[in-house]
């Protein structure tokens, strides 16, 4: 059931008649028309980097209507979030959608969990239709990704990161008539050897700071069980002002360069590049 949070304005003759309002949300959602105000002017005064906590608006659907907003934000990958990421996609409104989701693996359905033991597959239970993120190039999927802290003040910060080496995912994962994907490979002893070495992890040491802005963070690059040094630039870094009661965020995106050789990964060498670059998004809130 949907609910419009509607205006009303005289006509000439005295009559009224309703206005739409350019924010739709779900009944669930939209108790009162202060929360459907509140949910509009977020996602505006937050500007061109939104961030929206799906997983805590209660909804099960959201169309936006925010010219200011470009790029977006999604908190969560549960139900409540993958369904307003199909509504993003409905609308075909222009944004760059970036998803980070701290668990393994995109959405399913947790109401029905316990069917696993009774013989249904994860992708029985998988809530996302298939291509759902391989045929969107606006919408970046990022799994097992966590920022733990950022204090500006104290000049600090640390990223904990761990990527589950299966889900690497190229678009290319039905092998047909081959005997294996592109996929597969690569979850393969060839590369990631997911059976052996079944997460990737990046753990920081430390954080430059030029002025209030990260620039530099070194840390450690573990993948394929070894352990070497990785030095990330951070290449945008931007904060938001808290809104109403809601928190200050800040969030970028960190760069480096390895070389996959260096950890033992050396199939395809040279016909396949060895220098690999590694990319993090994060997003922390102020305490």
């Amino acid at each position: 059931m949907w609910k419009r949070d509607e205006a009303v304005k005289p006509t000439n003759q005295g009559a009224t008649t309703p206005a739409p309002a350019p924010t739709i949300v779900p009944a669930s959602v939209a108790a009162t028309q202060a929360e459907s105000r509140r949910i509009e002017r977020d996602l505006v005064n937050i500007g061109k980097s939104v961030v929206i906590k799906g997983e805590l608006s209660g909804s099960e659907d959201l169309t936006m209507n925010s010219p200011a907003a470009k790029q977006l934000v999604v908190i969560g990958n549960g139900m409540v979030g993958q369904r307003l990421l199909e509504s993003i996609a409905k609308a075909n409104a222009g944004y760059e959608v970036t998803v980070l989701c701290e668990e393994p693996r995109p959405a399913y359905d947790r109401v029905h969990l316990s069917e696993f033991f009774s013989g249904k597959s994860a992708e029985d239970l998988s809530l996302v239709a298939p291509g759902f993120f391989a045929d969107r190039s606006n919408v970046l999927l990022k799994l097992n990704a966590r920022a733990t802290a950022i204090d500006r003040a104290a000049k600090s910060g640390s990223i904990d990161l761990a990527v589950d080496t299966a889900s690497v995912d190229t678009g290319d994962g039905d092998k047909g008539s081959r005997p294996r994907s592109r996929d597969e490979h690569l979850r393969s002893a060839d590369f990631f050897n997911a059976a052996e070495f079944p997460k990737m992890t990046y753990k920081s040491t430390g954080v430059a700071f030029s002025g209030d802005n990260p620039t530099t963070i070194d840390g450690n690059l573990t993948l394929l069980g070894v352990t070497k040094p990785l030095q990330l630039t951070v290449e945008r870094f931007k904060c938001n002002p808290a809104q109403g009661t809601g928190k200050e965020r800040c969030g970028g995106n960190a760069t480096g360069k390895l070389k996959r050789s260096d950890f033992g990964m050396k199939t395809g060498i040279p016909n396949l590049g060895d220098e690999v670059t590694l990319l993090i998004m994060f997003e922390a809130l102020k305490d």
